[in-house]
């Protein structure tokens, strides 16, 4: 025991002696309004080595392009998985840069998003040499892309979406979504990825009906115990709880959100598409609010910021 709190305490101390970069990316989902001047905050932020603010122009589409991803389940279809890949890479396009200015590199990079909420800090224990973290569940045939933790070779091959279109081409994949493209990127690169649950979720204003249908999309209550992994939060007061929570996910489709939400009792999504009693160790409540609303779909001014 001893000699294990040792080495974590010698991981922490070598962590805190390397070069970070934390990238964080984000779109504005509808029109700017009064609230846009915030994006001028980024300006005085401390530690900031660079920000991006842009708003997107159409993106050529290739055959390679056509026949890699689908457009199906993407709101602005293949289009809309290019914009998001460019913003993605954009993180790297910046680190870069800011690496050549100043002739350095950076030992690890850190992608999330600014629509994240951290209940916890991230822990030593997620930077992994040689490996690449992403969150458990969401994954959609694929991986999880709503966080990565990296060093910088495996951060290169994650942040890579879109210049690596032509690679998964030429290696066959066919049809892939977001995330099912992210896992062959890394697949064709050859770069072993990790899962591990992580204390953030994506914060969402976005109205779905409670309780959720059987394709619905569950949002979670900020003050929630147990890492939420990337689930869509806001701060509500709890509709559902406890034993409710169970109730609810286990009329959930498992392939839309149980395998996020259900990620502490896998053995309970198993059966019969129960989550159980163990799911409010991680999903203490669901917020109700919403009128099944959907969410605007126009792109806006997307943010691009690198804390170095």
């Amino acid at each position: 025991m001893a000699r294990a709190e040792s080495e974590a305490n010698l991981w922490k101390r070598e962590l805190d002696r390397s070069r970070m970069a934390v990238c964080l990316v984000g779109g504005a989902r509808r029109p700017l309004d009064s609230n846009a001047f915030k994006f001028s905050l980024l300006k005085i932020a401390p530690r900031i080595a660079s920000v991006r603010i842009f708003k997107p122009s159409p993106i050529p589409e290739t055959e390679s392009q056509f026949r890699v991803l689908t457009a199906s389940n993407s709101p602005n279809g293949i289009q809309g998985l290019l914009q998001y890949f460019h913003l993605v890479e954009g993180c790297l396009t910046m680190i870069n840069s800011y690496q050549n200015q100043n002739n350095f590199t950076y030992d690890w990079i850190v992608r999330t998003r600014v629509d994240g909420y951290w209940s916890d800090p991230l822990g030593p224990e997620n930077f992994i040499s040689g490996q690449y973290l992403v969150p458990p569940g969401s994954s959609y045939g694929g991986l999880n892309d709503r966080l990565g933790v990296g060093d910088l070779n495996t951060s290169t091959a994650a942040l890579s979406r879109l210049s690596l279109i032509p690679i998964l081409d030429a290696a066959g994949f066919q049809q892939l979504n977001s995330e099912s493209a992210f896992k062959a990127q890394l697949t064709t690169q050859g770069v072993r990825h990790v899962t591990r649950p992580i204390p953030f979720c994506v914060v969402t204003d976005r109205r779905y009906n409670f309780p959720p249908a059987e394709y619905g999309v569950p949002v979670a209550a900020m003050s929630s115990s147990g890492p939420l992994s990337g689930a869509k939060c806001r701060p509500c007061p709890a509709a559902c709880s406890g034993p409710c929570v169970a109730k609810v996910m286990g009329g959930l489709e498992p392939r839309v959100e149980l395998d996020r939400l259900g990620q502490r009792n896998p053995r309970a999504l198993r059966r019969s598409r129960r989550v159980g009693r163990g799911l409010g160790e991680t999903v203490r409540s669901g917020c109700r609010r919403g009128d099944g609303g959907r969410e605007e779909a126009s792109f806006g001014v997307e943010v691009e910021a690198v804390r170095g």
